[in-house]
Formats: structure tokens, C-alpha cells, sequence
């Protein structure tokens, strides 16, 4: 994972919402932070730089698809790790409800 300083410019109709659940979902994420910015304009995409993602809203783009896909992207260019060797307590409570369905466990 890329331990830079990195900028998410989101433009669009609902850019404040996808960027107050990008910064929700970023914060789940262990040692995941990125700078997000707003811009209605579109001006601050010509700023785009190297360690600078923008993305823009489409037309029917929700805020929480546009969050998702921007996770989805940081991940490809190796910004932000997706995957952890841990299972979360929700996570093990789900497998442990499933085994003691299946009769597995007491």
C-alpha cells in the first residue's frame, strides 16, 4: 500500500454526499486516508496529478455507488488495501450462526 499523500477530487451533482460516505468508508479501513475534495465545478480536475484520483458523478450515480467505486479504484492503484487476514466480530458471528445451523457447532 502506497503510504503517500493522496487527493480524491469528486465533481458532480451529489459530490458532497459521496464524499461524506467515502470518508465514512475510508475510516473503516485500517490506514486508509485520502484528502477528498468537493468540486461542483469541475475546476480542481485540471490539478490532477499523480497521486490524484477525480472522479465525477454520473447521472445516476448514487453517493453510495460513486463511494464504492471510488474505494474499488484507490485499491486498484494500490493506495488503500481492500483485504485483511482477520475476520470482523459480525464476520465470525455470521459463520458461527451458519455452522451451529448446519449442526456443526453447539
Amino acid at each position: 500500500m502506497d503510504k503517500s499523500e493522496h487527493k480524491v477530487i469528486i465533481s458532480g451533482k451529489d459530490a458532497e454526499a459521496a464524499a461524506a460516505l467515502l470518508g465514512k468508508r475510508l475510516g473503516e479501513l485500517d490506514g486508509a486516508a485520502a484528502q477528498v475534495l468537493c468540486d461542483a465545478s469541475s475546476s480542481l480536475a485540471q490539478n490532477e496529478t499523480a497521486n490524484t484520483l477525480v472522479y465525477s458523478l454520473g447521472a445516476h450515480d448514487t453517493p453510495a455507488f460513486a463511494a464504492e467505486k471510488i474505494v474499488d479504484e484507490l485499491a486498484e492503484r494500490g493506495w488503500i488495501a481492500l483485504e485483511t487476514d482477520e475476520l470482523s466480530p459480525a464476520e465470525e458471528a455470521q459463520i458461527r450462526e451458519r455452522l451451529q445451523g448446519l449442526g456443526y457447532v453447539d
